[in-house]
């Protein structure tokens, strides 16, 4: 069973292996592109679910220094009627850059780091 099968059933190990650093060697090309991946779309979609309410939070917080609603529901409506919709995704495009390389270099260093030291 390789640790990714171990992993996913959710067991503990019976026979921990021998040498968890050639089995983790041997497992990590399985777990590279695939951790990789799972990475960048988790800060895609974190970044773009997100964003709306990153934007209206900053906007709160600049517009409590006295001048419009400090509700959201007002700064909401103040953005949607000045900006429309994509008001509410300005600034996606750096949050994206970071978040997802972010995430790829997070996810992909989980299995070379975290897992040696888990079963050790």
């Amino acid at each position: 069973m390789s640790l990714s099968q171990h992993f996913a059933s959710g067991k503990p190990l019976a026979n921990p292996p021998q040498s968890v650093t050639a089995r983790v060697a041997a497992d990590k090309r399985e777990f590279d592109l695939r951790s990789s991946d799972t990475g960048a779309l988790s800060g895609f979609t974190s970044a773009v679910l997100l964003q709306p309410l990153d934007v209206l939070k900053t906007r709160v917080q600049q517009d409590s220094q006295g001048r419009a609603s400090t509700s959201i529901s007002g700064v909401a409506r103040a953005i949607w009627a000045r900006e429309g919709v994509t008001g509410l995704w300005r600034g996606t495009v750096p949050t994206l850059l970071r978040y997802v390389r972010l995430r790829t270099f997070l996810y992909s260093t989980l299995f070379v780091v975290y897992f040696p030291i888990y079963f050790y």
